[in-house]
């Protein structure tokens, strides 16, 4: 970043519409193949690969050395950060494109099924899910015990973490309803 000189640039066999998300030495990006790459975040040299069957929208996100990641064939996976290797998978209904967030060994994300899911980070068992009128195409923040989410039918919801239930709805006012815009939280 001071020099502006390019350390490394790596083809793909398809586009790349995840950010990268990069642990110590490793950097992780999905694709519109339906891969999931590992690479070396110095080198760029490929370490390993993932296919998840569909293409990939959704951010990595690590935690305790996992990979939890959706798909657009309605699979959100976990998968070892080191080897690339399953986990566990858990099946929504339609395309996992929201980048989780992993709070308290709990993953939280939405699905185009409508819904808003809670994981155990561990197993895969689903913890609660509720259900909102549109596809959630964007990513969870969560603070202070609260899940705040927007969805497709126009509103910004703020659910309980423990429970799943929903605590305030606030509608955007967005007059064709696609909110896709991840929400942030800063200072309550």
């Amino acid at each position: 970043p001071h020099t502006n000189q390019l350390l490394w640039d790596r083809s793909f066999d398809s586009q790349i519409r995840t950010s990268i998300t990069v642990l110590g030495e490793k950097a992780y990006v999905g694709s519109f193949n339906g891969e999931i790459y590992a690479l070396n975040a110095s080198t760029g040299a490929g370490i390993w690969r993932f296919t998840t069957g569909a293409a990939v929208l959704s951010t990595p996100t690590i935690a305790n050395n996992i990979i939890y990641v959706g798909s657009n064939n309605g699979v959100f996976f976990a998968l070892n950060a080191m080897t690339g290797t399953q986990i566990w998978n858990f099946t929504t209904g339609q395309a996992a494109w929201s980048s989780p967030a992993v709070v308290n060994d709990v993953v939280y994300f939405g699905s185009c099924d409508t819904n808003v899911y809670a994981l155990d980070a561990q197993t895969g068992r689903q913890v609660w899910s509720y259900i909102t009128g549109g596809d959630i195409r964007d990513s969870p923040a969560v603070v202070n015990g609260v899940v705040y989410i927007s969805s497709q039918d126009g509103y910004l919801y703020a659910l309980d973490t423990t429970t799943g239930n929903k605590i305030w709805s606030s509608y955007t006012g967005d007059n064709d309803t696609y909110t896709n815009s991840s929400p942030a939280v800063v200072n309550n």
